[in-house]
């Protein structure tokens, strides 16, 4: 990038975005006059991943309820052959079972 470029916004809306891989922010656009701008504090939030869904009791794994419900819930793996390392529920790493 040149010494003097115009300086640049990027303006991400309040939501969650996922990535399907990680956004690497180099040199060249850490000295690029780049701003990367959320909605407002705890409105935007890019995640590299994707939502799991369709979750459903797993009640084999815990065939008595409680009172709260089936304690082991389960879904398929959005990509099915490739291991996944960290599981978010919320805005917290979740504990998988085991």
């Amino acid at each position: 990038m040149e010494a003097n470029a115009a300086a640049v916004t990027v303006q991400l809306s309040a939501g969650v975005f996922y990535l399907e891989q990680a956004l690497t922010l180099g040199d060249e656009v850490l000295d690029s006059n780049t701003a990367w701008v959320g909605a407002g504090a705890g409105t935007t939030t890019v995640r590299g991943g994707r939502p799991v869904t369709g979750w459903e009791p797993a009640p084999e794994a815990f065939p008595m309820p409680t009172a709260a419900g089936f304690q082991v819930w389960r879904a398929s793996n959005p990509w099915p052959g490739q291991p996944f390392y960290q599981l978010v529920e919320g805005r917290e790493p979740a504990t998988p079972a085991r």
